[in-house]
């Protein structure tokens, strides 16, 4: 279980008025996460995954475990009648042990998508890998992502983005609380 630091879990308010949870994710989510992973449409897991993926890669990236502070998984929840049902997920993982930079990536479902949960998801990341020496943000998007561009565009951290390969690495600091958010 993580140490997170405060402002990292809790409740959160999306733009259009809808509240959500925000938590880390654990081995007990599976069946949940394998729910929300089964209703994305297949555009979004190819967009995510750069290929066809399975909903079950949604599940097994989501839930894998990584030494504290190098791997972070959150899950964004909303309250349903049946209980608390995944509507997003967003992490972070180190590309090698105590490095300064690490890979981020999400995942929201599609009738969440365009509230601002992304970002929420992404700040709310940067919080918890500042808190383990992590300043730097990357992220390999297919160039047909606009709305994950716009997302790190938008988002109030610096970012570069280099188009190459037939993608776009976007890297962005998190050493410091976000700017403004963009239009």
């Amino acid at each position: 279980m993580h140490l997170l630091p405060p402002g990292v879990e809790g409740p959160v308010t999306l733009r259009d008025g809808t509240e959500l949870f925000v938590r880390a994710a654990q081995p007990w989510d599976a069946a949940a996460v394998g729910a929300f992973a089964a209703g994305l449409s297949l555009d979004a897991l190819e967009l995510r995954f750069f290929t066809a993926a399975r909903p079950e890669a949604v599940a097994q990236e989501a839930l894998i475990a990584g030494a504290v502070g190098d791997r972070l998984s959150l899950l964004a929840l909303h309250a349903t009648a049946g209980g608390m049902e995944v509507v997003g997920h967003g992490e972070y993982a180190r590309r090698e042990p105590h490095s300064r930079s690490a890979e981020v990536a999400f995942l929201v479902a599609d009738g969440y998508r365009h509230r601002g949960l992304a970002t929420v998801l992404l700040h709310r990341l940067a919080r918890a890998a500042r808190a383990y020496a992590i300043r730097e943000f990357e992220a390999e998007v297919l160039p047909e992502n606009g709305e994950m561009l716009d997302v790190f565009r938008r988002c109030g951290f610096p970012e570069r983005a280099v188009a190459e390969d037939g993608r776009v690495h976007v890297r962005f600091s998190i050493e410091a609380e976000p700017g403004p958010i963009g239009p």
